[in-house]
């Protein structure tokens, strides 16, 4: 049974989810990080650096044991070019990354089930 991830980030946030690993689509959160220096501006790249940072080296500690699988990286267009490079890097050789140049944070899970295909 193949596994699976999704990721919904912006600026301020990322939320890790996992689907049951039992054939259905239903999401749990499984972490969160926030960004503590959110407040700074957005051209302080080495502040959002480190948050991308943080977020890959979470989604790499939930993923590392998976032999295959898959992780949906939703995220609004700043965030994505910053997260896919770093994420792609932490990912085991049997787990792709799919990446949407979309916000999807204020989605609850059962939202992000009914928009995204995660089959």
């Amino acid at each position: 049974m193949s596994h699976r991830c999704l990721v919904v980030a912006d600026r301020a946030r990322a939320r890790i989810l996992v689907a049951a690993n039992n054939g259905s689509a239903q999401l749990t959160q499984r972490k969160e990080v926030v960004n503590v220096d959110f407040a700074m501006p957005e051209s302080n790249a080495p502040l959002q650096t480190r948050f991308a940072a943080e977020v890959a080296q979470a989604i790499a500690d939930i993923v590392q044991e998976w032999e295959s699988g898959s992780v949906v990286l939703a995220a609004s267009p700043g965030t994505l070019g910053l997260l896919r490079k770093l994420v792609q890097d932490r990912l085991p050789e049997g787990v792709a990354l799919k990446a949407l140049a979309r916000d999807y944070t204020a989605l609850t899970p059962a939202e992000l089930e009914q928009r995204l295909d995660l089959g």
